[in-house]
């Protein structure tokens, strides 16, 4: 069980991941879409709106994944792709995009630790967040096809976004019957 979510351009695409006995990605139950103003995750000087609503929306699916959960307890990492170049598990500080601003409002280059204390707190629970580029992301789901970051996938959403396969040991395979629901 993996509380998943893509923060983009303009939009939050979220879900539960289920994970068969060999850890292959079985099923996918996502939320609705969720369309703040779309400048809350474009414009740099509104970092501390783009920050809350990255954390209530991560509390949010953390516990509609507990409620999937068998025993009611998913793993305790929240996995997020996120429309910034990441490095090291970290969005990249940038002049512009929200996202690439999130080190400026949190006052850590460690985003994601900053990010986990303020989603364990919401919670309850200890959570790590872990951070990918949402093109990284996109372009795993043909990880093990060909030579690792020999085949990029370009992404048309709010913007162009490009990302490499990567080497098949990193990424989680879908499991035969894999399938996508609404949570």
């Amino acid at each position: 069980m993996l509380a998943t979510l893509d923060f983009g351009g303009s939009s939050v695409k979220s879900g539960v991941a289920l994970l068969d006995e060999h850890g292959a990605l079985q099923a996918l139950r996502v939320h609705p879409v969720i369309r703040p103003r779309a400048e809350n995750f474009t414009d740099d000087t509104r970092v501390e709106e783009l920050a809350g609503v990255m954390v209530q929306t991560m509390a949010d699916v953390y516990h509609a994944a507990c409620q999937t959960a068998p025993g009611g307890r998913p793993m305790s990492t929240v996995a997020c792709s996120v429309a910034a170049y990441v490095v090291d598990g970290q969005p990249v500080p940038q002049l512009r995009g929200g996202y690439a601003q999130l080190h400026r409002f949190a006052g850590t280059a460690n985003v994601a630790g900053w990010l986990a204390r303020q989603v364990s707190d919401a919670t309850g629970r200890p959570l790590t967040v872990s951070f990918l580029h949402d093109g990284t992301a996109a372009a795993a789901s043909l990880a093990g096809v060909n030579r690792p970051w020999s085949t990029a996938v370009v992404m048309l959403g709010t913007a162009l976004g490009i990302g490499f396969v990567p080497a098949a040991a990193d990424h989680r395979p879908l499991a035969h019957r894999f399938a996508v629901s609404p949570l």
